[in-house]
């Protein structure tokens, strides 16, 4: 379900959040593709439209660094 947030609140993408959050010795593409099975099974909460097509980033609010 994607969530509507203030222009205020600072966007992520998934990478940028997978960033943040992966152990020193973990693989960055293992950490994005849990995050985006995370947002598939609904555990994670994005900002915009559910399906932004093609070559287009779904954006998370900074809030979901805390939820991953």
């Amino acid at each position: 379900m994607a969530t509507v947030r203030s222009p205020s609140v600072p966007l992520l993408t998934v990478r940028d959040i997978a960033k943040r959050i992966r152990r020193d010795d973990e693989d960055l593409e293992v950490v994005v593709n849990r995050l985006r099975n995370w947002t598939k099974e609904g555990l994670l909460q994005f900002s915009g439209d559910k399906h932004p097509g093609t070559g287009k980033a779904r954006l998370y609010p900074e809030d979901a660094v805390v939820d991953a």
